[in-house]
């Protein structure tokens, strides 16, 4: 995925969204994390426990499904930052119009830094939600899951005879 330069201020909201999301993976309640996920990759995900139902090879219901298949492997990415973390101030725009934050691992107090340093960083992408009720809209930040954007390659003449490339490869860990 490409990403841009540009740079802006972390919002409050943006902030919040990180510490829970951090705080809710690590916790039991699957219902809070869930909660922290934009739409479309809920949606995602359960189409694929779905796909497992329809093919019989479902052993448990979807709660179990995103405890261990999902919640799981983002506590393995994120196993670092389970505690004294810190994010960036700043959030990188992406070309999708979603943002990056930066987190990093062992962090007990700001730090500034003057010169280039190598630390570790763990990504966390968030986007917009939109919903409306009675034509009010609403734009939440969410927590976005998936980091690709194979859906703006969808189009009527890749329907079925045009694979997209690289969809159905197993992402590399």
């Amino acid at each position: 995925m490409k990403k841009t330069l540009n740079k802006d201020k972390l919002s409050s909201a943006q902030t919040q969204l990180v510490f829970d999301f951090v705080k809710c993976l690590f916790e039991g309640d699957v219902a809070n994390y869930w909660s922290k996920i934009c739409r479309v990759d809920q949606a995602r995900i359960l189409g694929r426990y779905d796909a497992l139902v329809e093919a019989g090879q479902s052993g448990f219901n979807f709660e179990e499904y995103v405890k261990t298949e999902v919640k799981a492997k983002q506590e393995g990415f994120y196993e670092a930052i389970r505690e004294n973390f810190g994010i960036s101030h700043f959030v990188r725009h992406t070309n999708h119009g979603d943002v990056m934050i930066f987190a990093y691992e062992n962090i007990r107090g700001p730090i500034a830094y003057i010169n280039e340093a190598m630390r570790n960083v763990y990504p966390i992408l968030l986007t917009l939600d939109a919903s409306s009720e009675k034509s009010e809209i609403t734009l939440e930040w969410k927590v976005r899951f998936f980091e690709d954007y194979w859906f703006e390659e969808v189009n009527a003449d890749k329907w079925i005879d045009e694979p997209i490339e690289g969809m159905y490869e197993p992402a590399e860990d």
